[in-house]
């Protein structure tokens, strides 16, 4: 009835505030004032989900929100609180992606597909190109998740699910999240041992497609390619040049992102810190 469309147009109406807020928080350059708006967002989502909790958009909004909030203002300090954040990421975008295979008549990823990398091959070729946001959200959730619960063993089992989903949005859009897919197997193949598919050849390669992906103007990329690779390699020259470019870079290089490289301009600072604690004498 009546009440019921008045609903509807509401919660879509607080979808597209809640959207517009997002854009807002992730154009801020002050890091203090975006936390703020950002922390109001997750409750106002948190809010939005009890109304329409199958609403795929607000599913990868939140999805999105969690990820970035926990890289932006958690991950430094407390890690345990940022694996918490990444996890909520992580299962939000699979929520999302449950609903979507549903709407499509596609058989939902169980969460037997997880451990079973010949089946999980398997089923990523039968998915469509739409499906890259759904499975590049849960990757970045699920990499973030795994790097700052470095104490829980069993995680280190779920890197070869995430080279998989990642191999999947490389085959449909590598620029997509700011090549986050080259971001994450670089992070990924510069910290493992070879034997379960490191490689910091592969992985600096990674890191460099990504920048030329992005002409270099998203700064968390040489965050990333600083403190994986550069720090695992010991080249200090490549560390500091990485940290000298987010230093000199313009706030403004990417005014829809000024969040993310204020944040980066804010690790490269904290990393430059620690250099001899990073690299042997």
């Amino acid at each position: 009835g009546t009440s019921c469309d008045i609903q509807k147009l509401a919660t879509r109406a607080s979808i597209s505030l809640l959207s517009d807020s997002f854009t807002a928080v992730n154009a801020e350059n002050d890091l203090e004032l975006a936390k703020a708006g950002a922390t109001a967002s997750l409750s106002l989502i948190e809010g939005i989900l009890l109304r329409a909790p199958d609403s795929i958009d607000v599913r990868m909004i939140a999805a999105e929100a969690y990820i970035g909030y926990a890289l932006a203002f958690v991950e430094h300090g407390s890690p345990l609180r940022a694996a918490e954040f990444f996890r909520r990421g992580r299962n939000h975008a699979l929520h999302a992606w449950k609903i979507q295979a549903h709407k499509d008549g596609t058989p939902e990823p169980r969460s037997s597909l997880w451990f079973n990398l010949k089946e999980l091959k398997k089923y990523l070729a039968t998915l469509s190109h739409q499906y890259v946001p759904i499975v590049y959200w849960t990757a970045q959730g699920w990499a973030g998740l795994i790097q700052n619960e470095s104490s829980n063993p069993e995680l280190l089992a779920d890197i070869p699910t995430i080279i998989e989903l990642s191999a999947f949005i490389l085959r449909h859009n590598p620029s997509y999240g700011f090549a986050g897919a080259h971001v994450l197997l670089g992070a990924i193949e510069s910290g493992i041992p070879r034997f379960l598919g490191g490689s910091p050849e592969s992985a600096r390669n990674h890191f460099e497609r990504a920048m030329t992906l992005t002409q270099g103007r998203f700064l968390m990329i040489h965050i990333v390619f600083a403190r994986t690779y550069a720090v695992q390699v010991q080249d200090r020259p490549l560390f500091t040049r990485l940290l000298e470019e987010v230093r000199l870079a313009d706030i403004n290089l990417l005014p829809e992102q000024r969040l993310a490289n204020a944040a980066a301009k804010r690790h490269a600072e904290r990393l430059q810190e620690h250099i001899d604690e990073l690299f042997e004498r």
